[in-house]
C-alpha cells in the first residue's frame, strides 16, 4: 500500500475505512518530501473524484437495477475530506444534489466549493442556475411541497423550502417586496422546529449557507474574489458598478439574516435551559443532566455562530446604527448576554474544568476545516490546530482517536461556547 510504503500519510489514514492490516511489504518505509507528498495527495484526490464520476454516471444512466447515487456521494465526500482546500469534492456533491432536486444540499455544496482556498470555477454559474431553478419551482408551487399534518418531516421540509426561497431572493441583490415577511416566516419556523425535533445535518447546512453566502457576497463586493457572486464576465464599467451594488445588497441581506438567526438560536437555547433549571429541585446536579435534547441539537450550531461572531464583532459594532440592521443588532447583544449568563450559572467554569478535555476535532469542526469564511479567525485557528501554526488536530473519526463520551463532548461544547463569549467580552 502507498500509505504503508510512505510510512503513514495522515491525510490518507484519515479517510481510510476498516483495518489497515499489516504492511504491504517488509521493506523499510521511504521518506516522503513535501513536494512528493503533495503529488501523492493530488493523485489520490483525482482518483476519488474519478471514482465518484463513474459512480454518478452509472446512477444517472440507470445502468444498475436499482440506481444509487450513494457511492458517488461517498467518493466525493472522501475527496473533500482528503483535500479540504479544493472545492472539487463539494462541487461534485452539488452536481448529484442538483440531479436529485435536493435544493438545500445543492446550494450548500456550491457555497462550500466557493469558500475554500481553491474555489471551483464553475460554482458561481451553477449557483446562479440553481437559484433560477428554485425560483421556477416556487412559481409552479413545487418548492414547498404540501405534506399531511401527521407527516413527521412536514415541518422540516416546510422550513427548508422557505429558507431556500428566501436565499434565492436575497441572492439577486435587489430590494424586494415582502422581504420582512419572508425573513420573519423563516425565523419563526426555525424557532419552532429546533425545539420540536432533530434536524440531523439540515440545521448545520442552513447555518453554513448563511455564513458562506455573506462571505461570498462580501468578497465579491470588495473585489477580492476570483469569481464574482453572479459569475458574469464583463468589461463595461457601469455593469461592474451595478454588479458591485448587487453584491453589496446581498451582503446586507445575509449579514442581517446571520445576526437574526444567531439571535433565534440563542433564544431557543436560553428558553430551553431556563425551563429545565426552573424545574430542578436541586440545582447542584450532574452537569450533563442539564443538557437537554434541544440543547444537544443547538450547541454545535452555537459554536459555529460563535466562530462567525469572532470575525464579525467590528462589523456588527460598525453597522449598529445602520437603518437596515440596527434593530437586529439591538436585539442580538442582549440575547447573547442572557444566554452566556445563564450558561455560566448552570455550568460553573470551575466545574467545567474537571470535564475531560477533548483534543480532537468534533463533527462541526471537521465540516468547516478550511472554510475561508473562518480562516482568518484567531479563535478558529486554535480549534483546528494544536498550536497557531502547528499540525492539524486529529478528527473525531480518525483511527487513533479514542472518543470521549457524548456527554463529555457536549460539555466541551458548553465550555467552548462559554469561554468564547467571555473572551469576546474581555
Amino acid at each position: 500500500m502507498l500509505n504503508n510504503a510512505a510510512g503513514g500519510i495522515p491525510e490518507l489514514e484519515a479517510i481510510a475505512h476498516g483495518d489497515s492490516g499489516g504492511r504491504a511489504s517488509e521493506s523499510e518505509p521511504v521518506s516522503i518530501t513535501p513536494s512528493h507528498l503533495d503529488k501523492i495527495l493530488n493523485s489520490c484526490h483525482r482518483a476519488l473524484i474519478w471514482l465518484g464520476d463513474l459512480s454518478r454516471y452509472r446512477a444517472t444512466e440507470k445502468l444498475d437495477k436499482n440506481p444509487d447515487f450513494g457511492p458517488a456521494i461517498g467518493y466525493y465526500g472522501l475527496a473533500a475530506s482528503l483535500k479540504p482546500s479544493s472545492g472539487l469534492g463539494h462541487h461534485q456533491q452539488a452536481v448529484v444534489a442538483l440531479a436529485q432536486n435536493h435544493h438545500l444540499r445543492a446550494i450548500y455544496h456550491l457555497y462550500r466549493s466557493l469558500t475554500v482556498q481553491d474555489a471551483h470555477p464553475l460554482a458561481p454559474q451553477n449557483l446562479r442556475l440553481e437559484f433560477e431553478k428554485t425560483n421556477a419551482a416556487w412559481d409552479k408551487g413545487e418548492l414547498i411541497q404540501k405534506r399531511p399534518p401527521n407527516d413527521p418531516d412536514a415541518t422540516k421540509l416546510s422550513l427548508v423550502g422557505w429558507f431556500v426561497r428566501f436565499h434565492s431572493m436575497c441572492y439577486r441583490g435587489q430590494p424586494f417586496r415582502g422581504h420582512e415577511e419572508l425573513e420573519r416566516e423563516v425565523l419563526a419556523q426555525l424557532f419552532n422546529v429546533v425545539k420540536q425535533r432533530p434536524l440531523d445535518g439540515t440545521l448545520t447546512r442552513m447555518i453554513l449557507v448563511n455564513i458562506a453566502s455573506q462571505h461570498v457576497a462580501g468578497e465579491a463586493f470588495q473585489g477580492k474574489s476570483i469569481v464574482t457572486l453572479h459569475a458574469v464576465v464583463e468589461t463595461d464599467l457601469l455593469f461592474q458598478e451595478h454588479q458591485s451594488l448587487e453584491s453589496q445588497q446581498s451582503f446586507y441581506f445575509y449579514f442581517r439574516l446571520n445576526v437574526k438567526t444567531f439571535t433565534v438560536l440563542l433564544r431557543a437555547f436560553y428558553d430551553d435551559l431556563r425551563s429545565l433549571l426552573l424545574g430542578l429541585d436541586d440545582f447542584d446536579v450532574d452537569l450533563a443532566s442539564k443538557i437537554t435534547p434541544v440543547g444537544r441539537r443547538l450547541l454545535p450550531c452555537l459554536r459555529l455562530y460563535n466562530n462567525w461572531l469572532w470575525g464579525m464583532v467590528a462589523m456588527i459594532q460598525g453597522l449598529s446604527t445602520d437603518e437596515f440592521v440596527a434593530e437586529a443588532v439591538t436585539q442580538f447583544w442582549p440575547a447573547y448576554a442572557r444566554a452566556l449568563d445563564l450558561v455560566a450559572q448552570a455550568f460553573p467554569i470551575w466545574d467545567l474544568e474537571d470535564v475531560e478535555e477533548v483534543r480532537y476535532l468534533l463533527e462541526e469542526d471537521v465540516e468547516t476545516f478550511g472554510f475561508t469564511a473562518f480562516a482568518n479567525n484567531e479563535q478558529i485557528q486554535k480549534t483546528w490546530f494544536d498550536h497557531t501554526k502547528g499540525p492539524m488536530k486529529l478528527r473525531f473519526s480518525d483511527r487513533a482517536v479514542v472518543r470521549s463520551s457524548p456527554d463529555d463532548e457536549m460539555l466541551h461544547r458548553v465550555k467552548d461556547f462559554l469561554s468564547g463569549g467571555l473572551n469576546l467580552a474581555s
